[in-house]
């Protein structure tokens, strides 16, 4: 286990005049600040959080003459459950004794203390958060493209950077997931079976160095990309919190019911073709919901999930028309700074979404369901650990870990899934996107 010394925070010193430190990439995590810590969350344990249905609507109708008034024999309705199950999160961390002293005693010269070592930790872990909550359950990270990595040792990793027809999570993240001297696995996503491990030694957006290590098979294109877990023959695969994906889609298994048996659970999807968003296919997707619920008032008031590269197209779109101000009939003015439809929406703008699609949810009636809260692992009171070293007796070296458990719900008590909508296969050309620059 990698532990932190005095050496990896010597730069954060006030040595200089700095008065404020950055990690190299930013942390910022709407979608999981907004189901973590700004929505109401729901208990769940490992007897899972159970959603009574109806599978059989009670039947038997009949019209009939006064000649032949036999009443039909009757269609016995019949019910079952939705259930939901927790997974769980961590990210340990480990502190050699004298960086751990330095932290504490927060001395003058030096920037990072403990209270600030722990809210890097915690930003970062939202930020992984995060990706999952976009997701479909797999946990990928980006997705290969071809079958560069065929071999132990140094390799160039080349992700997909466009989302495909049958568009994965992850496939328009290029690498941008991908973090200096983490270990990941790819999998072979038919078989679940790891191909290889890589260490990342220069990441990149389009494009990085990578050490393979543990090859058994080659990387293929739409491979997944995923965590390594605690040894390296486990991975993280499938074991991610269900994302919007995985709860909205046309397709696949949704809270433990098969879509391809009840067609009542797939979400309406609008299908763009490839071809830029307008606002044709935003009120489609709203009428879809509209017609679903045969309610035109269940639309308003949606919870919105898009990049801000999808809304910047939306609001150039207003380029095609002048806006004056006043008498200055002979200046033009810019368009709006955001798209909104008037009808009460929420947006959250989200860069780590899937550019491909954008989500238009029934925001009340989805949910974390919580099993551990987020936060550092202390259920036997003890917020640091000294590790038992070599003879077991102790050591000089500290380690913690924080995490969370639990998954995302949609409470189809509340609201079905047909009341929710997607637009999907968006066009990506042309778009500000988290790896074009």
């Amino acid at each position: 286990m990698a532990s932190t010394g005095f050496d990896a925070v010597a730069n954060l010193g006030k040595e200089r005049v700095a008065e404020r430190f950055m990690l190299i990439g930013e942390t910022n995590s709407p979608l999981a600040d907004h189901f973590l810590n700004k929505r109401p969350k729901k208990p769940l344990d490992e007897q899972g959080y159970r959603m009574p249905m109806v599978t059989q609507e009670p039947g038997g109708h009949n019209l009939y003459a006064q000649g032949t008034s036999d009443f039909r024999a009757p269609i016995a309705m019949d019910s079952d459950s939705m259930r939901v199950y927790p997974v769980w999160y961590q990210l340990a961390h480990q502190l050699n004794g004298s960086t751990l002293r330095a932290l504490k005693a927060g001395k003058e010269t030096q920037l990072l203390n403990y209270r600030r070592d722990i809210g890097i930790l915690t930003d970062v872990a939202l930020k992984h958060m995060n990706y999952f909550l976009h997701g479909d359950g797999t946990g990928a990270l980006s997705v290969c493209s071809d079958a560069a990595l065929n071999a132990n040792g140094a390799k160039t990793f080349t992700p997909l950077l466009l989302a495909s027809s049958g568009a994965g999570e992850a496939e328009t993240k290029g690498g941008v997931r991908l973090k200096r001297n983490h270990v990941y696995a790819v999998m072979n996503s038919a078989t679940g079976a790891i191909k290889s491990t890589f260490t990342v030694n220069t990441p990149g957006k389009t494009s990085a160095a990578v050490t393979v290590a543990n090859f058994s098979a080659n990387s293929a294109s739409g491979d997944p990309v995923v965590d390594l877990s605690f040894n390296a023959t486990t991975a993280c695969y499938k074991k991610a919190p269900a994302g919007l994906r995985s709860l909205m889609a046309a397709t696949g298994v949704v809270q433990n019911v098969d879509r391809a048996t009840f067609f009542e659970w797939k979400t309406p999807q609008v299908n763009a073709n490839d071809l830029p968003i307008t606002p044709y296919l935003y009120k489609t997707a709203k009428t879809y919901v509209r017609i679903a619920s045969n309610d035109m008032g269940e639309a308003m008031g949606r919870l919105i999930v898009m990049t801000p590269g999808q809304d910047a197209m939306l609001c150039i779109q207003q380029f095609g028309y002048r806006r004056y101000e006043g008498n200055d009939i002979n200046t033009a003015r810019g368009v709006a700074g955001k798209y909104v439809d008037a009808e009460g929406d929420t947006i959250i703008y989200d860069a780590d979404g899937a550019e491909d699609r954008i989500y238009i949810m029934d925001g009340n009636s989805y949910y974390w369901g919580e099993e551990k809260s987020f936060g550092i692992f202390d259920e036997d009171t003890l917020e640091l650990r000294m590790l038992a070293g070599t003879n077991g007796v102790g050591s000089d070296s500290f380690y913690l870990a924080i995490g969370c458990g639990g998954n995302l719900i949609k409470d189809v008590s509340e609201s079905t899934l047909q009341k929710d909508a997607f637009i999907n296969r968006l066009s990506q050309t042309d778009l500000p996107m988290q790896q074009s620059f």
